[in-house]
């Protein structure tokens, strides 16, 4: 007896419940993203004030950063949460 699987995978594909169950598993599976890192120039342009206010805020703790040497990095997702607040510079 031989089974066609194929006919049998794309009958279920069709069904909502397993494409949900498909959906979820792919998110839960995927590797994380690699966030994207900005320098001092790149969060002062994201956050529209000077390098020096950035280095500033970050010394202070205003905003996260990341030390890469001698230099600082900041995720722009971290920017975001930062930027509504107005009280960086």
């Amino acid at each position: 007896m031989v089974i066609d699987i194929k006919k049998e995978v794309l009958d279920a594909l069709r069904d909502p419940a397993v494409r949900e169950q498909i959906r979820a598993l792919v998110i839960e599976l995927a590797p994380p993203v690699a966030e994207e890192l900005l320098d001092t120039v790149g969060a002062a342009n994201f956050l529209h004030i000077s390098p020096h206010a950035v280095r500033m805020a970050s010394y202070r703790g205003t905003i996260p950063s990341i030390r890469v040497g001698r230099r600082l990095r900041f995720r722009r997702s971290e920017l975001l949460k930062a930027r509504p607040a107005n009280d960086i510079g």
